[in-house]
C-alpha cells in the first residue's frame, strides 16, 4: 500500500482490549450504525468479531460507560479497521481520532486500511488517511478504500 499516509500518533483516552462484559453495550452502539452491521444486529456483529481469530476488539470506557469501540482485523500483510463507533453523547471529544491513532499504533509496521462511504471519507482524509481505491458498493453507492501507516523512526547513520 505505497500510497498510504503516515498518521500522527496522539495520546488520548486509553483504548484497551474490549472486556466481554461490555459486549451488550458495544452491540447497542453498533445498532445505531446500520451501515456497519451487514444485516446483523449489533450484538451479533460483536459476537462474529469475537469468533474471528484474526479480529481484535478495543474500547474506551468513560465514567463507567463504553464510549467508543473499534475492530482491527489482520488481513494478509496489513490490518483493516473493520468498524469504529463513538457513542453519540461522546462525539466531538476526540475519541474517534484517538481510536484511529491507537489502531495505527497497534498495527505497527503493517499498513492499516479501511473502507468507508462518501459521507465519512472527509473525516478519514482529515485524519491523515490517503485514498487507495474506489469501488461500487452493493447498492451502487461509492465505497472508498483508504490507508495509513505509523510514522517510521528516523534512520541513524
Amino acid at each position: 500500500m505505497s500510497s498510504s499516509a503516515s498518521v500522527e500518533i496522539r495520546m488520548g483516552p486509553s483504548f484497551k482490549p474490549l472486556d466481554a462484559a461490555f459486549d451488550d453495550a458495544a452491540g447497542a452502539l453498533l445498532d445505531g450504525c446500520p451501515e456497519l452491521l451487514a444485516g446483523m444486529t449489533g450484538r451479533d456483529r460483536i459476537s462474529a468479531s469475537r469468533l474471528d481469530p484474526e479480529t481484535d476488539l478495543y474500547g474506551v470506557v468513560v465514567d463507567g460507560h463504553l464510549a467508543a469501540i473499534y475492530a482491527l482485523r489482520r488481513a494478509h500483510l496489513m490490518n483493516e479497521l473493520e468498524l469504529l463507533v463513538v457513542a453519540e453523547a461522546k462525539r466531538g471529544q476526540g475519541l474517534g481520532k484517538s481510536a484511529l491513532s491507537d489502531a495505527v499504533r497497534r498495527s505497527g509496521r503493517r499498513p492499516l486500511a479501511l473502507e468507508c462511504s462518501e459521507a465519512l471519507r472527509p473525516y478519514f482524509l482529515k485524519n491523515g488517511y490517503k485514498m487507495v481505491g474506489k469501488r461500487k458498493g452493493p447498492n451502487g453507492e461509492p465505497r472508498y478504500r483508504l490507508g495509513a501507516h505509523a510514522p517510521r523512526p528516523p534512520k541513524h547513520e
